[in-house]
């Protein structure tokens, strides 16, 4: 379980045949058996020395996420799994990945950048968007500020997201990792389920004297 607020940037010293490894610049304060979030991806450390993490890639995450476009000098978020007793700040993020977009507008403002991005809705994705809910972009929790259809929405990049993470220089066409808030996903799945099967029926409100 991560929060979403990175801790640091590291870039990738090599990626490929199911594995990468990535430089965080000193020792990040991992061991193997550790939980990372790498760009929003919850992987698990297979090898670690001083500034240098390794892990295991699997076909599934390589097919869901962006992961398999990483190269050498990529830079990517990292922040180690939440501990017990930490202030919860950001909002829960597990670290799986729901699915990838794609940026479609980038508008640069004097302290700020404002964010649009798609993704290719498979019916219900959409049900777990709220403004001013949170969303996981490449890991970095941040607040939806506008849906703008059933398969957009709107952020704000503040200058500290900007400066600490790897969303410094995101363009129009870029991939991300989207998750969507697992309370929603949660909420949405036992709302569906409770009207799957539900025995209210319009027969049964009449017979009970309301109405319709």
């Amino acid at each position: 379980m991560f929060t979403g607020l990175i801790e640091r940037t590291g870039k990738v010293a090599d990626a490929g045949k199911g594995a990468v490894h990535i430089n965080t610049g000193r020792d990040f304060g991992s061991s193997i058996g550790d939980s990372v979030s790498v760009d929003g991806v919850c992987l698990t450390v297979a090898e670690s020395a001083s500034d240098i993490l390794g892990f295991d890639v699997s076909d599934e995450s390589l097919s869901l996420t962006t992961l398999a476009g990483l190269k050498a000098g990529t830079v990517v978020n990292l922040e180690r799994a939440l501990m017990t007793g930490s202030r919860m700040h950001g909002h829960f993020v597990t670290g799986h990945v729901d699915i990838i977009g794609v940026v479609e507008k980038v508008e640069r403002k004097v302290r700020s950048m404002d964010v649009v991005i798609g993704f290719n809705d498979d019916g219900i994705m959409h049900n777990f968007l709220a403004k001013k809910g949170s969303v996981a972009v490449d890991g970095v929790s941040l607040t939806v500020n506008e849906i703008i259809s059933k398969n957009s929405f709107r952020l704000t990049l503040i200058p500290h997201t900007i400066k600490n993470t790897g969303l410094f220089d995101i363009k129009k066409g870029r991939k991300v990792n989207i998750e969507f808030d697992v309370l929603a996903k949660y909420i949405y799945g036992m709302v569906k389920k409770g009207q799957e099967n539900s025995s209210l029926t319009e027969e049964k409100l009449r017979s009970l004297g309301y109405v319709l």
